[in-house]
């Protein structure tokens, strides 16, 4: 216990965790604008890791979950909707511009699977509902191993002591192109940890 405090101490920097935190964004996809809710909803065991759940409904209402961890070398997503076979770094720490690393992501039992990568590309001044923000801009490549698979292109800004404070998304599914972004609109924290 001692040491999650101590990992979460280090990774909150950049992802505060805690029950109860709560992030309100303002999300748009096309014409269309939507409220997102991201909340910190619960921790959990993960085989023997104690990870933080992190709750949203995406666009269109789809129900996501994330499960966290915070160590002293990054933010580590420990299982997704699904199980997946090997947990990988959303962050890693200390946060280095120029910083690139690539992971194999493969969901147990069964044959999805995709390969991200992930950059660290500078630090800057973001303004979004909830203020200015200087914020670390990270660039994520996604694509599914198979044949016409999708790819995805999402850019985040992650802020000191806030978190994800802007992200814009580029879904390509063969010949269909999603474009989108999400702003934030309020930070609420929770319980400490």
């Amino acid at each position: 216990m001692i040491a999650l405090l101590c990992a979460l101490a280090l990774a909150q920097d950049y992802y505060p965790l805690g029950e109860g935190y709560t992030w309100t964004y303002d999300a748009k996809r096309g014409e269309k604008t939507e409220e997102i809710v991201k909340k910190v909803a619960a921790r959990e065991k993960v085989g023997e890791l104690e990870c933080f759940v992190v709750e949203d409904r995406g666009m269109g209402g789809h129900f996501r979950k994330l499960y966290l961890r915070a160590e002293k070398d990054g933010l580590w997503v420990q299982k997704m909707r699904e199980d997946i076979e090997k947990p990988w770094p959303l962050l890693k720490y200390p946060i280095k511009k120029g910083d690139t690393w690539v992971q194999e992501l493969h969901v147990v039992n069964s044959k999805d699977s995709a390969t991200i990568e992930l950059t660290v590309e500078d630090e800057e001044e973001v303004t979004v509902p909830a203020g200015k923000h200087k914020a670390w801009r990270v660039k994520m490549k996604g694509k599914e191993e198979k044949e016409n698979g999708s790819e995805v292109l999402l850019t985040m800004w992650f802020a000191a002591d806030v978190g994800e404070v802007k992200r814009t998304v580029k879904l390509t599914r063969g010949e269909r192109v999603e474009e989108g972004s999400f702003e934030l609109k309020k930070f609420e924290k929770g319980k400490s940890p």
